[in-house]
C-alpha cells in the first residue's frame, strides 16, 4: 500500500490539530455553551480528523493507529456537539481541558502511527484515563440538562461501542 497516503493524513492532521488548539483557547475567553461557534468548530474538524482515518483504516486494516485516532475523534466530535445543544457555560472549561489532552494523545498517536507496539502502549494508558474523563464528562452534562435522557445514554453507548 503507498505510504503516501498515511504521509498525507499525518500531515493534514497535524494542521487540523493545530487548529483544534488555538479553537481550545479561544473557548477560554468564551465560556458560552448553547450555540458556541468554538465549540461547534471544534466538532467540525474533529469530524474531518475522524472521517479521513476511517476511510483511510479501510486502506490500512492493520494499522492500529488510524483506528485508535477514529474512535478519540468520535467521541470528541460527539461530545462537542452535546455540549453546544445545552445551556451550561460552566462545562466550557472542562470541556476545553478534556479537548486539550485528546489534541495532544491524537498527536502523539499521529506520530508513532506506524509503530504498532508504540500505538498499543499509548492507548493502554491513555484509554482507561479518556473513558473516565468521558463518564464524568458525560455525568456533567445529564445534570446541565436533566431533560435530555437520551443524551447520556447515547454517550454511554458510544463510550462502550468505541472502548470495547
Amino acid at each position: 500500500m503507498d505510504n503516501s497516503i498515511l504521509d498525507e493524513f499525518k500531515t493534514e492532521s497535524k494542521q487540523i490539530l493545530s487548529e483544534l488548539k488555538d479553537i481550545v483557547e479561544m473557548m477560554e475567553d468564551d465560556t458560552t455553551s448553547q450555540g458556541n461557534d468554538h465549540i461547534v468548530q471544534f466538532a467540525q474538524r474533529i469530524d474531518r480528523i475522524m472521517g479521513a482515518s476511517q476511510t483511510i483504516a479501510m486502506l490500512f486494516p492493520f494499522n492500529s493507529g488510524l483506528k485508535e485516532i477514529g474512535k478519540i475523534a468520535s467521541l470528541c466530535k460527539a461530545m462537542g456537539y452535546k455540549v453546544s445543544q445545552i445551556d451550561a457555560p460552566e462545562l466550557v472549561p472542562l470541556f476545553g481541558a478534556f479537548w486539550a489532552d485528546a489534541i495532544e494523545a491524537l498527536s502523539e498517536i499521529l506520530e508513532n502511527l506506524e509503530n504498532a507496539s508504540e500505538i498499543d502502549r499509548i492507548v493502554q494508558g491513555l484509554v482507561p484515563l479518556v473513558r473516565k474523563r468521558l463518564e464524568w464528562l458525560s455525568s456533567k452534562i445529564k445534570a446541565a440538562a436533566p431533560t435530555e435522557p437520551n443524551d447520556s445514554q447515547e454517550l454511554n453507548d458510544l463510550l462502550n461501542t468505541l472502548f470495547k
